[in-house]
């Protein structure tokens, strides 16, 4: 809750407890995530590339979500190549349905910002929102226009608008 919210000095708090581990897999989630809410993809990025490094190297539970989250920092620095590859290795890797939807609306975009439309169609029509979360609900909503036409000129200068505002 003080990461999400920034209450308390979450931030801060994440700082102090990197420089006491910075190898930590679970410390550098975390300051990742904390990162990419304060609109800090490419510092965001180094962490969550440790964390991934570090459950790959040792033996320690394994954190589903922090390829998701890398997806996102890469797309929100509109390296949309390697953001589809790493939203697509989740889905790949992760079999659960947490950020599911959300990770197939991010490859879709990603693949369609690179000129790859049939790609992207497959991710949009991969899509479900069976569960009660809004975010797979709006993620299904987005799809669904996303199939009915490609992004426009103007939709893929907001896009990389909005991300530019992130990165």
């Amino acid at each position: 809750l003080t990461l999400n919210n920034n209450r308390r000095g979450g931030l801060r708090y994440m700082e102090r407890l990197h420089a006491r581990h910075p190898e930590s897999a679970l410390v550098n989630h975390l300051y990742g995530y904390a990162l990419l809410k304060r609109r800090r993809a490419a510092d965001a990025e180094r962490h969550l590339r440790t964390a991934l490094a570090a459950q790959e190297r040792a033996a320690v539970f394994p954190l589903r979500y922090s390829r998701y989250y890398l997806g996102d920092a890469l797309y929100r620095q509109n390296r949309f190549a390697d953001a589809a590859t790493t939203f697509e290795r989740y889905l790949a890797d992760f079999g659960g349905e947490a950020l599911r939807a959300r990770a197939h609306l991010g490859a879709g975009l990603a693949r369609e910002m690179k000129g790859q439309r049939d790609r992207a169609l497959i991710h949009y029509r991969s899509i479900r929102s069976e569960r009660d979360f809004d975010a797979d609900a709006a993620a299904l909503r987005e799809a669904q226009r996303r199939i009915d036409a490609p992004l426009t000129t103007t939709e893929r200068l907001l896009l990389r608008g909005g991300n530019a505002f992130d990165g």
